[in-house]
């Protein structure tokens, strides 16, 4: 195909918004710190996209992006995952991420899938089972879709 049309996409504009949703790094923090979209990130991106931050539609963007910690989105996540969404900037994600929503509750399948994804990204870093309680709230959030 040929550049230009509709389905431009600037890989520029994903890294800029990374950088927007990481925010500045934190007062005293070290050179290590995480490159990471952290827990206010993701209450001001899930904001944007007009979800709740702990609503299952906002769970389903970690499950595109492939996220594997629960409350964060590394950098490397966030350029893959919106490059295959191509979504490179906040209203395109909005629109693909409802595509995302709509197709995976029509289909028992991808339900599935999605459910898969959730079982391991509640499992904490290090344990080897997922906690009680957020595999009850994850299990709440999935079962109750109406």
């Amino acid at each position: 195909g040929g550049a230009g049309g509709d389905d431009e996409f600037d890989a520029g504009k994903v890294a800029a918004m990374f950088e927007e949703f990481r925010g500045p790094p934190s007062a005293g923090a070290d050179d290590d710190e995480p490159d990471v979209i952290g827990a206010d990130g993701i209450e001001r991106l899930a904001a944007a996209l007009g979800y709740d931050a702990d609503g299952v539609e906002f769970l389903m963007l970690a499950w595109q992006l492939d996220a594997e910690t629960l409350g964060e989105f590394a950098r490397k996540e966030w350029m893959s995952g919106l490059t295959d969404m191509r979504a490179d900037t906040v209203d395109k994600l909005k629109a693909k991420l409802g595509e995302v929503v709509a197709a995976t509750r029509a289909d028992r399948r991808r339900y599935k899938q999605f459910y898969a994804f959730l079982f391991n990204f509640g499992k904490a870093a290090e344990a080897k089972v997922v906690q009680l309680d957020v595999a009850v709230a994850l299990w709440q959030l999935v079962l109750d879709k109406s």
